[in-house]
């Protein structure tokens, strides 16, 4: 019985290494307006770290960009809002992990679309402007 034991236990072990995600390293982020309208109150939030970013106005197809030192994402959710056209919106997304260890620094890019809609994903980084 204890070596079924030990073996379920090591079974589960090695599972959820060979699945495990890895937290990114970020050295940037952006929000992207990808609508043709402008966009007011633009704030996002991740949860469970409470770290926020916000900009007052983002214009038709531009983008808003913060970089930092990189640190490790320790967040698993991101919440972004945002004004259009006097109409209130908010978005829960799901952070982005890695599928190996990589230290170099990434953007995580949130994008509001029209309709309310907006995705993130993780990009390959660089040097700061």
């Amino acid at each position: 019985m204890k070596a079924l034991t030990f073996g379920f236990l090591l079974l589960t072990l090695l599972l959820s290494a060979c699945t495990s995600e890895h937290r990114p390293m970020l050295n940037r982020g952006i929000v992207q307006n990808a609508t043709a309208d402008k966009l007011t109150e633009v704030r996002v939030l991740h949860h469970p770290t409470g770290a926020t970013a916000g900009f007052s106005a983002i214009l038709p197809g531009l983008d808003a960009e913060l970089g930092f030192s990189p640190t490790e994402m320790r967040a698993d959710q991101g919440e972004i809002s945002w004004i259009e056209r006097g109409r209130g919106y908010r978005v829960k997304l799901g952070l982005p992990k890695l599928e190996r260890a990589d230290d170099r620094p990434r953007t995580l890019v949130y994008r509001i679309e029209p309709g309310g809609r907006a995705t993130v994903s993780l990009q390959a980084g660089g040097p700061l402007r």
